[in-house]
């Protein structure tokens, strides 16, 4: 069974998430941070957030590396919501230099951004032009939104109801 956390945009969650071992798999949104000019793990209308990409990345690597060579917890995978097309390059870059790393805990990263309009929107809701998110990423993999949450097995997780973890 997956176990997902959802949403996980704030150093706390995601401290939460890695010690679960209920969970194996991280969602985390990104934008760039109106107050740092980074890219950030955050949902709007949030602007900003207390983890970076790059940290939010860097605990994950070294947590899952550490995992699957015997350390403590579960290895997570991870799926990267871009919210701005402006965050998805930095952080392919982040990706690309760290490619090794990342495979060393033989974990999946899904790259993810709303490029179709979901159940009830219009194609102005879209955030990210399909077009331009494939030219970036250089990636595809379509799986409507509306199908994951009716998915056997599979359980979305909000860090809020994560039990606190010392």
């Amino acid at each position: 069974m997956t176990t997902w956390v959802h949403s996980c945009c704030s150093k706390e969650s995601l401290d939460n998430a890695l010690v679960s071992d209920l969970v194996n798999a991280i969602e985390s949104d990104i934008i760039i941070s109106s107050v740092t000019g980074e890219a950030v793990m955050a949902h709007p209308p949030s602007t900003h957030s207390d983890l970076s990409f790059e940290d939010f990345m860097e605990k994950c690597i070294e947590h899952n590396a550490a995992s699957f060579n015997g350390g403590f917890g579960r290895p997570k995978h991870l799926k990267l919501d871009f919210k701005q097309l402006i965050a998805v390059k930095p952080c392919l870059t982040f990706l690309a230099k760290n490619r090794e790393r990342i495979a060393l805990g033989d974990v999946t990263v899904w790259l993810n951004a709303d490029v179709l309009p979901g159940p009830g929107t219009s194609h102005d809701s879209v955030s990210i032009p399909p077009d331009e998110f494939i030219a970036e990423s250089q990636v595809c993999v379509c799986v409507p939104c509306s199908h994951v949450r009716h998915t056997p097995n599979l359980t979305l997780t909000h860090p809020a109801d994560l039990p606190f973890l010392t």
